[in-house]
């Protein structure tokens, strides 16, 4: 869903895993009969996309590259789409599979999505930084909320049955909730998406349920990577951290300077060059860092708008730019 219209859109991909514990000492067949189907372990890898056109309408596309073949009715379409007007899935050779037009009360919600992604910030979790999580911590007290602090600075809020532990030293989230007879534990890590906030990096999922005297856990781990978020219409919030990459000259010709501001002794592994589809257009590793400036020969790339990604020890930090 990329044309000229679209201003903003946060790309990355998601490999799951999912299976199944069993409780010690229990057998297959003192399992319920209505959790036996959990047992069978799944697999999938996808490409996920979320964003925004001019008009501040969302679009949502899921591209998946693989999956454990289930029942053919099961499988997923290769490519899934929703946009305003509707959803619609296709092949791997671009043919409709299908399409569902939307309702008013539909179109409402993804509206409202729209706003508060490009209000509030999009994926990236901003509870690590301190103006962020004050006010986070500040709203879950006035509702009711315990709070705990520790002295490695991370807290925990505990509020009738639910509680949360947000460590801002290990970048993570981990908590713990019931519903429907199902108990939920979740733990998050993130990385430093600069100058966006914070991504999910891995995440683990566990559900049991507590109405059977004998239930299997389900679990599923995620892990993510290569995070993209594309600004061109300046839409998504940026954090207020001093460290950030500038560019010199911009728009690049040939030769260009890549400067790290903030980042005392960074040390950068690669540099990612990505066009407006999301490909690799060039990779450096390794690059040399002097008085924190890379040095980079862009004469190769191809023209139009693109986007850098710098990955050090500290995060990774993007910036958009042009090639003429």
């Amino acid at each position: 869903m990329i044309n000229d219209s679209t201003v903003a859109r946060y790309r990355y991909e998601s490999i799951v895993h999912k299976y199944a514990e069993i409780p010690a000492g229990i057998t297959i067949e003192d399992l319920d009969v209505r959790e036996r189907d959990y047992l069978s372990r799944e697999k999938s890898h996808t490409i996920i996309c979320s964003g925004i056109n001019s008009r501040n309408e969302p679009f949502f596309e899921t591209r998946t590259i693989s999956t454990t073949k289930l029942e053919d009715w099961l499988e997923p379409a290769y490519l899934q789409l929703i946009t305003p007007s509707g959803s619609f899935g296709y092949d791997s050779l671009g043919g409709l599979i299908y399409q569902y037009d939307h309702n008013a009360d539909e179109l409402a919600d993804r509206q409202k999505a729209a706003v508060h992604n490009y209000t509030y910030g999009w994926q990236p979790v901003m509870l690590f930084f301190p103006s962020k999580h004050d006010d986070f911590v500040q709203e879950a007290i006035n509702s009711g909320a315990h709070f705990q602090l520790y002295p490695d600075n991370s807290f925990k809020l505990t509020y009738s049955g639910y509680w949360m532990i947000v460590n801002p030293m290990e970048r993570s989230i981990e908590a713990s909730y019931s519903y429907d007879n199902k108990t939920m534990y979740t733990r998050t890590e993130y990385l430093l998406l600069a100058p966006y906030g914070y991504v999910p990096s891995f995440e683990e999922v566990r559900q049991t349920r507590v109405d059977l005297t004998n239930p299997i856990t389900q679990v599923e781990k995620t892990i993510f990577k290569n995070h993209v978020i594309e600004d061109y219409g300046n839409k998504v919030e940026k954090y207020t951290d001093v460290a950030h990459i500038e560019i010199f000259s911009n728009p690049v010709e040939a030769q260009y300077e890549v400067l790290l501001k903030g980042l005392p002794e960074a040390a950068v592994s690669q540099v990612l060059i990505r066009d407006y589809m999301g490909n690799i257009v060039q990779s450096h590793l390794n690059p040399t860092l002097e008085q924190d400036i890379l040095s980079l020969d862009g004469s190769a790339y191809p023209s139009g708008a693109l986007i850098i990604l710098v990955h050090t020890q500290h995060g990774i930090y993007s910036e958009t730019f042009t090639k003429l």
